[in-house]
């Protein structure tokens, strides 16, 4: 059975609604622009392509009005500088948000230690007892501490007065926002209504210009770690990729022997084994040392392995090698590169050529996007 083809369509509408305001101090009649902006996402199969599409448009625009006419901005009178009692409410609504993420850190925290010190730190079942007891510790504090804070900013927030003479002046805000009623019959909209365009389309320039430095540091990052890979291994890599094309000469072993290291890793001890080979050859006449098996390291956590491999060279001492054409002194047992390092090149690659495209791409479509961005619109305008 055939898998239907889906697609995602957001639909954002911008709006404005000119807000009426009898100030609740002095009874002066003024009037703001309150602006919203509205992004809904509908999926639809592609075969319904544009029914998905004014779905989620109709939504966006009926989410719009309601937020149009609901909404409400903090918006200080422009005869005596104060707040309406709805728009100090809104302005405490979201004073000191960092205190409610602070809180909200306190929750998570106990969770990410939990994790960090079982998944990473320890095993499950050889926890110690300190270890226990942080967990403990944090499982009872990290709440106990969101909690505290959450209760705090509430408490920060109900006494917070924007009203009070002590804060900055409110007239700027005033000036740019609002305007008399006597003022707007007079003069119209067009003054409160120009800066919201112009903070739209430097927004939208942000939003562009944030886009294209994602896109680049992400690129930059995929190139990067491609240039550090070649230029860790890009040496042996290159070498054992010509090596299988370099001529033989007949060699004889002198060294085999397996180098032993032990380390622990995650609470368990791990053994490492490396060979060490040393061998002779002669090329024209002259004779040459090598001490290379293959192009990369010969080692194995594999116990056995490599002395296996180090018995059978010991019981074949004469075999033939490769060695460069232009310096004989480079020379190799087995040529060629292994799977290893074959997925390890194509990876490196990637990442250097996709990286670089990445940042190429995203230069020519930021620069395409700046020369074609349309001027900001509004849905409607009540």
């Amino acid at each position: 059975m055939g898998i239907p083809l889906v697609r995602d369509h957001t639909e954002t509408v911008a709006g404005v609604a000119i807000r009426s305001v009898t100030c609740e101090h002095c009874c002066e009649q003024f009037v703001y622009v309150l602006s919203r902006e509205v992004s809904e996402t509908a999926v639809g199969l592609l075969t319904v392509e544009p029914n998905a599409r004014e779905a989620a448009r109709a939504t966006a625009r009926e989410n719009l009005d309601q937020q149009l006419s609901e909404g409400v901005d903090p918006v200080p009178c422009p005869r005596c500088g104060r707040y309406q009692a709805a728009m100090v409410e809104e302005i405490r609504q979201w004073k000191y948000t960092w205190m409610f993420l602070v809180g909200l850190l306190g929750f998570i925290a106990p969770f990410g230690v939990f994790v960090y010190l079982i998944g990473i730190r320890f095993q499950f079942a050889s926890l110690s007892t300190t270890a226990w007891t942080v967990i403990a510790v944090a499982t009872i504090v990290g709440p106990l501490f969101g909690g505290m804070m959450w209760w705090l900013r509430g408490w920060r927030a109900r006494q917070f007065d924007p009203n009070s003479d002590d804060l900055r002046n409110p007239w700027a805000i005033a000036e740019a926002r609002a305007m008399t009623r006597e003022e707007f019959e007079r003069d119209g909209p067009r003054r409160l209504l120009e800066p919201i365009v112009e903070e739209r389309a430097s927004r939208a320039a942000s939003d562009l210009s944030f886009t294209h430095f994602i896109a680049v540091a992400t690129g930059l990052a995929f190139a990067g770690i491609g240039i550090w890979g070649f230029t860790e291994t890009g040496a042996d890599l290159w070498q054992g990729f010509r090596s299988k094309n370099w001529p033989t000469a007949p060699a004889e072993l002198k060294l085999a022997e397996v180098d032993t290291e032990t380390f622990r890793k995650k609470e368990q001890w791990v053994t490492r084994e490396t060979l060490r080979i040393e061998y002779t050859y002669t090329v024209q006449g002259q004779q040459y040392t090598g001490s290379r098996y293959r192009f990369g390291k010969t080692s194995s956590t594999n116990v056995g392995e490599i002395r296996t491999l180090a018995g059978e060279l010991k019981r074949s001492p004469q075999f033939d090698i490769r060695y460069a054409p232009g310096n004989p002194k480079v020379s190799v047992v087995v040529p060629g590169l292994t799977s290893h390092q074959s997925m390890v090149t194509l990876l490196l690659l990637g990442c250097l050529v996709g990286g670089v495209g990445l940042c190429g791409v995203s230069q020519w479509h930021y620069s395409r996007l700046r020369r074609k961005q349309p001027s900001p619109a509004f849905e409607n305008a009540v």
